[in-house]
This record gives C-alpha cells, sequence and structure tokens, in this order.
C-alpha cells in the first residue's frame, strides 16, 4: 500500500537483510481459508421438518448445494462465504455432509465467529457484493498474505511500523514511495471548546495533540483490520482502541484514546508524577502500579489517567458505553519512558517504540489518520482542529555535511554526487551540493535521529548501495592481510591437524642425491615418471630438477617428493634405538617443465607427507602395545581431509612410486571446479626393496599428497548445515562378493541406488574363512536412511533396502549373508 513492490517475499527477505534491517522468518498466512469458497444464495425454501431452519441453494461458481442453514440474517442474493464438506475449522471442528430432519446439508454458510474473527453480524458473514462467485475466501476477504518477521536494531525506531519498512524497500528498489494522506471531515464544533491541553513537563513530553470525535458507535473492528492485527502480534479488542493501535504498526506513532465524559474538568495536563510514596495507579491490564517520581503522567483536572509513553489508566478507559472520545498523539522522552517502563517491570508496543524515538514531525499527520479510520468504523463527527502543544525547538532539522572524497577513503569505491544524493533521497534526506563539488550538505528528517555525523551518512550510502557490490580492493597497508589465506596460514593448519594427531614436524633440505634418488624405487618399476634417468642437459626425464653447480654429489638434484627424506629421518631414529617414529614434513617440491614451455623456471608444488613405523605403542601391564598398520596411516589422511572439511575423497587399491603394489591406495579427490576426480597422491606401506635401501628392517607407512585440495578448501568459508529435522532409519546388510570387489566400489553403489534417503553407508565388518565360499569375503555395512521433509515408514525403507540389494546383485553377483 506504501510502495509498489514487485518481487518475491524471498528476495524482499534478502534485500531487507543485506541492508542491514534483519528479516528472520517469513511465513504465509490463510492457507487455513483457501478450500473456502464466495457462493451466491440464490433460492431459499422453509426446511419441511424444522420451522427455524431453512433450506438454501448455492452456487459456488462450478457447483450447486444445498445447504441447511438457521440464521436469521440469511437472504436470496447474498454472497456468503461456504465451507465444503471435508473442511477444517480454524477451531479444529471438521465440516461434513449431514443429514438434518431428513434433508442433506451439503457444507456450511459460516459467520465471522466462526473463522475466528470478532463477529460484527448477528447470523452469517455477509460479503460484499462485489466479491467473485467461486472466488477462494481468502482472495476476496484479503486474507492470502505473507507476514515477516523483522529484527530491528535498536537505534532505527523508524523502521518500527510498515511505513518505516516501506520507506527502506522503496530507497533499495528505486521506486516512489506514496503514503497516504488522512482526510479528516471535520465538524464545525472547535476541539477547545471540548478539551484544553497543558504541558507543564515539555523535557518529558515535547509534543502533545489531541483532536476529539463525538458520537461514536462502539463495536468491532472490520475484519481485514482484525487480520492484520492479529498477525502483528495484537488482540482485537473495539472498533476505537484498534484503530489507534493499527495506525501504530502502520506509521510507528504509539496512540491512545480517552473517554472523553470521563475526562474531569475537560482538560489534559502533562506533568510529573508527584504522588506520595507508595501510592499507586490502576492501569488498563487492572493492576495497582506505584509510578516513579520520575515518571510522566497524564492528568485531567483531578489526578493521572495514563502512565505517559507505557500505558493507560482504567479510569478513562474506552468501553462500548463511550460515545465520545479523546485521542491523543504524544511525543515522549525515550529515557523517561525507559526508565518508567523498567521501574514498573513492564513493555507495551508503546513503549517499545518511544524508547526507541518516534517521529515527532508526523504527531499530528498520525493522529488525523486514527480519526479518518474512526469515522469510517464507528462514525461521529470528529470537532474542527486539534490541540497541539509543542517545544520550540523540536522540529529544528540536522545539517550534516559530507565529503565525497571521504567516502572512497572508507568504502574504496567512487561515487558521484548524483550517486550520493540519489540514494540519500530515497531514504527522505534533503541533499544540498555546494558549489565545491567534493561536499554536499545534508538535512536529516526527524525521523532519522540516528543520523547525526559524515560517517552515519556513509554507512548510509554503503547500505543501501549494497554490501555485497563492492569490490574486492587492496587495503592501503601493507601489514593488514584480507583474501585468500597464506601458504604460511595453510601450513599452520595443517601443522595444527597433524601434531593433533600425535605426529612430529620434521623439516629436510631440498636437495638429494642422483644415486640415491635412484636406489629409492623399486627394481621391478619402470614408469619414466617415478624412476629418473639423469640427462646431460641438466634435467632428469621424470620432471626433476638437477642444480648447475651443486655443493655436493649428495645434493645434486631438488627433491620431486617428501618421502625419501621422511625415510632418512626414520632410518636415523632407528639406528638410535628410537623404536616410535611418528613424523611428518609439508613444503614444496621441484619439477621441470617440458622443454617446449615457455617459462625456464621449475614447477614447485606444495606437498604433504606422513610417516609412521610399525613401532607399537607402549606396553604396560595393562595394555598390550598394537603394531601399526596400514589403516592407521590412512586413517590419519582421512583425520586431515575431514578437518578442512573436504568430503570428495577416494581410494583405489594400489599406487605406484615407492608403494607396496599390494598394502597401498592411490588418492583421488575432487575440488574447485572440478567435474571429475584428480589423483592427489598415495597412501600405504613402503615396498620392502625400498626400505632395504635406507636400512630399515621393519615395515613403514606412508602418505604424501599434493595441497591443492587443501588450499582450496581454505578459500572456501564453512558451510553451515541445519540439524535433521526428522529421524534417522538404521539398517545393516551383509553382502558376500567376490574377494577382488572394493568396499568402495560396493559403498559408492549403495549410496546411489539409496538416493537420496540413504545419507551413508559405513562398513563395520570384513569377514572371511568359515562358511564364506573360497574366494569371496563377507562385507558388512551399516545404513542410516533419512528425508528431509518427512519420517520414512518402514515400508518406504524396505524399498529402498530392496532396490540397493538387487543392484548389488546385478553388480557384483553379491548376495545377502
Amino acid at each position: 500500500e506504501f510502495v509498489d513492490y514487485e518481487g518475491s517475499p524471498e528476495e524482499l527477505t534478502q534485500g531487507l537483510t543485506m541492508s542491514g534491517v534483519q528479516a528472520g522468518s517469513v511465513e504465509r498466512v490463510g492457507v487455513e481459508f483457501e478450500p473456502i469458497r464466495v457462493g451466491e444464495i440464490l433460492e431459499i425454501s422453509p426446511h419441511p421438518q424444522a420451522d427455524k431452519l431453512q433450506v438454501c441453494t448455492v452456487s459456488t461458481g462450478d457447483e450447486m448445494k444445498k445447504i441447511v442453514c438457521g440464521a436469521p440474517n440469511v437472504a436470496r442474493g447474498q454472497r456468503v462465504a461456504v465451507i465444503p464438506p471435508d473442511t477444517m475449522l480454524p477451531s479444529g471442528k471438521t465440516i461434513e455432509a449431514i443429514d438434518i430432519r431428513g434433508v442433506i446439508s451439503e457444507g456450511m454458510i459460516c459467520s465471522a465467529s466462526e473463522l475466528g474473527f470478532q463477529d460484527t453480524q448477528d447470523g452469517i458473514w455477509v460479503l460484499d457484493e462485489t466479491c467473485e462467485v467461486g472466488q477462494p475466501l481468502t482472495e476476496a476477504a484479503g486474507l492470502s498474505d505473507y507476514v515477516f518477521e523483522v529484527e530491528v536494531t535498536p537505534n532505527r525506531g523508524d523502521c518500527l511500523s510498515i511505513l518505516g519498512i516501506a520507506r527502506e524497500v522503496a530507497s533499495l528498489q528505486k521506486i516512489p514511495l506514496h503514503p497516504s494522506k488522512p482526510r479528516v471531515i471535520e465538524h464545525e464544533s472547535p476541539v477547545q471548546g471540548l478539551i484544553k491541553v497543558a504541558v507543564e513537563t515539555p523535557v518529558l513530553c515535547p509534543r502533545y495533540t489531541a483532536r476529539v470525535i463525538q458520537g461514536v458507535q462502539m463495536g468491532v473492528s472490520p475484519i481485514w483490520m482484525q487480520w492484520r492485527l492479529h498477525h502483528s502480534g495484537i488482540r482485537p479488542i473495539n472498533n476505537v482502541v484498534d484503530a489507534t493501535n493499527y495506525v501504530m504498526i502502520e506509521r510507528g506513532q504509539p496512540l491512545h484514546a480517552f473517554d472523553l465524559e470521563k475526562i474531569r474538568g475537560g482538560r489534559i495536563v502533562v506533568r510529573e508524577w508527584t504522588g506520595s510514596a507508595g501510592e499507586s495507579f490502576r492501569t488498563l491490564d487492572n493492576e495497582e502500579r506505584v509510578p516513579p517520581k520520575s515518571a510522566c503522567m497524564i492528568c485531567d483536572g483531578e489526578g493521572p489517567v495514563a502512565i505517559g509513553g507505557v500505558m493507560g489508566g482504567m479510569n478513562s478507559e474506552v468501553d462500548l458505553k463511550s460515545t465520545s472520545i479523546v485521542l491523543e498523539s504524544a511525543n515522549f522522552q525515550p529515557e523517561s519512558v525507559r526508565r518508567t517502563a523498567r521501574a514498573l517491570g513492564i513493555s507495551t508496543e508503546a513503549s517499545y517504540r518511544f524508547e526507541r524515538g518516534v517521529n515527532p514531525e508526523g504527531t499530528p499527520l498520525d493522529l488525523s489518520r486514527v480519526a479518518e479510520l474512526i469515522r469510517r468504523m464507528a462514525g461521529g463527527q470528529t470537532a474542527r482542529g486539534f490541540a497541539d502543544v509543542c517545544r520550540t525547538d523540536l522540529l529544528e532539522k540536522r545539517n550534516v555535511i559530507l565529503r565525497v572524497s571521504q567516502i572512497k577513503r572508507v568504502l574504496g569505491r567512487d561515487f558521484s554526487i548524483h550517486e550520493v544524493s540519489e540514494i540519500l533521497h530515497g531514504l527522505g534526506l534533503e541533499v544540498t551540493p555546494f558549489k565545491e563539488q567534493d561536499q554536499v550538505s545534508i538535512q536529516v528528517p526527524l525521523h532519522r535521529p540516528d543520523l547525526t555525523r559524515e560517517i552515519d551518512m556513509i554507512e548510509e550510502v554503503a547500505r543501501i548501495h549494497g554490501y555485497d557490490r563492492f569490490p574486492a580492493t587492496l587495503p592501503p597497508s601493507g601489514e593488514i592481510h584480507f583474501g585468500p589465506p597464506s601458504e604460511w596460514e595453510l601450513l599452520c593448519r595443517v601443522g595444527e591437524v597433524l601434531s593433533g594427531a600425535g605426529l612430529v614436524e620434521a623439516v629436510n633440505l631440498s636437495f638429494v642425491s642422483e644415486r640415491g634418488l635412484s636406489a629409492q624405487y623399486p627394481p621391478e618399476h619402470n614408469s619414466p615418471e617415478e624412476k629418473p634417468t639423469v640427462l646431460s642437459g641438466g634435467e632428469a626425464n621424470d620432471g626433476t630438477v638437477r642444480l648447475l653447480n651443486p655443493i655436493s654429489q649428495e645434493a645434486a638434484l631438488l627433491r620431486p617428493r617428501l618421502w625419501p627424506g621422511l625415510l632418512k629421518n626414520a632410518a636415523a631414529n632407528l639406528n638410535h634405538n628410537v623404536q616410535d617414529v611418528r613424523i611428518y614434513e609439508s613444503g614444496r617440491v621441484f619439477l621441470s617443465r617440458p622443454e617446449s614451455a615457455s617459462e625456464p623456471l621449475p614447477i614447485e608444488p606444495l606437498h604433504i607427507a606422513a610417516l609412521l613405523n610399525q613401532g607399537s605403542e607402549r606396553k604396560t601391564w595393562t595394555h598390550k602395545g598394537l603394531g601399526r598398520d596400514f589403516y592407521d596411516i590412512k586413517g590419519i589422511l582421512e583425520h586431515l581431509f575431514d578437518s578442512f572439511g573436504i568430503k570428495n575423497v577416494a581410494f583405489t587399491p594400489g599406487s605406484e612410486g615407492p608403494f607396496h603394489p599390494v598394502r597401498s591406495g592411490t588418492v583421488w579427490c575432487k575440488w574447485g571446479e572440478m567435474k571429475q576426480e584428480e589423483m592427489v597422491g598415495g597412501v600405504g606401506e613402503i615396498h620392502p626393496d625400498i626400505l632395504r635401501s635406507f636400512d630399515i628392517a621393519q615395515p613403514v607407512f606412508l602418505f604424501e599428497i599434493k595441497a591443492n585440495p587443501l588450499e582450496d578448501a581454505m578459500r572456501r568459508p564453512p558451510q553451515f548445515q541445519p540439524l535433521p529435522k526428522f529421524p534417522a532409519s538404521s539398517r545393516d546388510l551383509a553382502v558376500v562378493v567376490p574377494r577382488e570387489v572394493t568396499m568402495q566400489d560396493l559403498r559408492r553403489t549403495i549410496l546411489d541406488a539409496g538416493s537420496p534417503l540413504v545419507r551413508s553407508a559405513e562398513a563395520f565388518d570384513v569377514h572371511t574363512g568359515e562358511n564364506i565360499p573360497a574366494g569371496n569375503k563377507s562385507i558388512a555395512f551399516a545404513l542410516e536412511y533419512r528425508s528431509d521433509e518427512r519420517t520414512l515408514t518402514g515400508e518406504e525403507v524396505a524399498e529402498v533396502h530392496d532396490r540397493i540389494v538387487a543392484k548389488l546383485a546385478d553388480d557384483f553377483q553379491a548376495e545377502l549373508r
């Protein structure tokens, strides 16, 4: 109603949140009324078996219904709300097609009270004649809408209203704001002859305005107003009180209505509380309260009738017998309202807004708006004019000078004067450029008391422009680092993880010998990528880089891998009777480029490696040490990946390089924008021939990987995964498969066949031997089934489980054990 917004609710939520007004939950309301249709009563006939009942023939657009009705106000030609059979009312009652004394009633013509509203009519709810027959009631009565829960910071009291949020939306979307202008039809009687206003404490109440309406007819509010108040968290009371609350939500100005006949002496005096110690005042919630001495009280000719800015009093309450009312629209000092509300231990919608500051300029305008609504809903005659007592300095507007060059210094982006003016003008600020092109003068409207300094204006420019639209720029000082993590940060993170796993860091030289490098490969290994043959040109044909002027033959090559240095460390420790070796190293290796490459310098990828020997844990009389094996080193590598949040890791049997051909695996990973997995390293037991070349007589386990996946993970912020809303269902699955089938292939097939309900498949048992056919093995998996939308039934889980079993049988000849 205030701004022509055409986007989706989700886009509005995102836009408001990015601008600093955090929009939390978004809820669609009115869904419960969607089955109810607008019907037209075509014929009415008496019930043959009941004098007080009538049989109505009702058209709902696409069908005709016979409905038995006993309402006194039912008439032919009316547009009514028709509830079809099998529809549940908001009260929980379900409407059925029933036999009423021999006549089948196919639904119900409902009253407003049966839908949860205060009923304005005696009987059924008669809709407006403009409502289209067959139209859903949600559309006809305006009950379909979205409710936004907005979290407003204490400095943004201007956003505690629909108008305030609309102003933000208009500025963000660069579209006009068009709030309605109240139209008050005034009577000839002047307000001065009906009520007089005096403010004795202008510090506590800088402005107080009042209007008088006579001849009002108290009753309930229209359904559209009840609906909006209800979803704003306010209980509808009557048409006068509801109008004041509605304008408060609409425009942010708390208002109050007094019964004119209960205002003694025909005058209102705003003063500080002067009651004696312990003297109380009964507020509208029927509680006796003792106001603090600093409280601002609204009094009549004899005593207090309200606590200013907090709550009205029972002695001036507007009730169903009231015929003349005094409407109050005031501006109270935020500090005074805050102190009073805390002393009394209450917080009201009014005090919440006054504590954060209310626009004093809108006080009379909002008073006219509520007078307009009351006249429309309750009738009456509005007295001519309104009482207005205002402190002289209250309406003075603040001026702030903004330097455009300062925006560039703070935000890192150039803004033209036109851009700045357009942004600030959209927020209701008046911008006047100086002759000097670098400065503008800004007149701050009274609804934005939080804007007092130049930096406040820069913040407004930033948030309306969009924090996410600023380009990444380097800071002016080289001492501050922003952006992707440095290599040092990555290595520190790796060190924290591997040190936490019980490993000790090793630091080796980047040089290796030609003879030593050649001896570090199995004799049967003929891969040119791993076994170097040094060429006369200074480079090995596997990409290894040879130094042109080595200090010795033991340092003739730059290392192509990290593992040779770790094996030397392990050998030195074992020779010195250190039987427990747990070390890691992270650093660069060096590989030459192809001869056709234009870049002469070698490639220097970052690698990470770790080594364990088979040396067992320390034995005690209660614990026998267990020797380490392949799964210990593999577990450390998996822990490293998990610590960086890397999930796309796979292992395949066997690995080239220094590893045992059977007791090893190749590591594959997918990261960044890659569509396929890439080999990043190997893990497993070192080949016995290589161990002999290092004079190591026991098994050693090692992994070496490229750091690329870890670097990519460091650049990406962690992604929050919400806790599951629905419980999981667990099933075990044990299958017998040929020995050559890998557990990873089985697991991947289970996850693919069970997608999206199978969330995990973890192997917990591998068995061979007795009761297992020769050449086969049994692998048992623990499967977890879960849905994000509902609790799974046993039948759904069984269906997916059977599909997985069938897929394993087709692909791997698997049999259930």
